[in-house]
């Protein structure tokens, strides 16, 4: 998804502290937007610990994305709730810095929601499952961020965890469009000649 956007966004937002214009004399905003914006990085990181590996964050290295339906229901529910707690915050209690760090969280977040709701990658899109396993793998291999046997123990976690991303796969694809099955079985080869 955009986690570059929310990334930038929310490590924007937790650097202005004290940069740049003064704090409006309320104050409770920019605290409120802050832990707001740590919370949702956070739980993307959770979320998605392929991705938290490649940013160099190992909390989750041993673990998989969890590509079922109930997942992707429990995450579109929790943006949704991050988005409304973010429209809550009063941009009148914000520096102008963090009025448009706000601005960009609600953009991220937005684009989130649109992908998961709307575009629907996990319903519609085989290589996000084969590609998406395989570069789990990948994050673990490519960078040397600990030792060879620490690595090799978080890359066999998360291989044990793949089949179940592959049921969620049959369970989840409904009728793909003739490109995207076309683009992962072209994929497919580099896959399993990968592992």
């Amino acid at each position: 998804y955009l986690v570059v956007g929310l990334v930038v966004s929310v490590m924007s937002v937790s650097a202005c502290g004290s940069g740049g214009q003064e704090a409006p004399a309320e104050g409770a905003g920019a605290a409120a937007l802050t832990q707001l914006a740590s919370d949702i990085l956070a739980d993307h990181f959770r979320r998605h610990p392929t991705t938290a590996t490649d940013l160099g964050i190992h909390t989750y290295d041993g673990r998989l994305e969890d590509y079922s339906r109930d997942a992707v229901a429990a995450e579109l529910r929790t943006l949704r709730t991050f988005r409304s707690q973010l429209e809550r915050i009063d941009p009148a209690t914000l520096t102008l810095d963090q009025q448009i760090d706000r601005e960009q969280l609600v953009h991220a977040l937005d684009s989130d929601i649109l992908v998961l709701d709307v575009i629907r990658p996990w319903a519609n899109d085989p290589d996000l499952y084969s590609s998406g396993i395989t570069n789990a793998a990948h994050v673990l291999i490519k960078r040397n961020f600990a030792p060879p046997s620490e690595r090799l123990k978080h890359l066999i976690e998360r291989e044990k965890a793949m089949r179940g991303a592959l049921a969620a796969a049959r369970r989840n694809l409904e009728n793909p469009p003739q490109v995207y099955t076309e683009i992962a079985i072209e994929q497919i080869d580099g896959n399993r000649s990968f592992f």
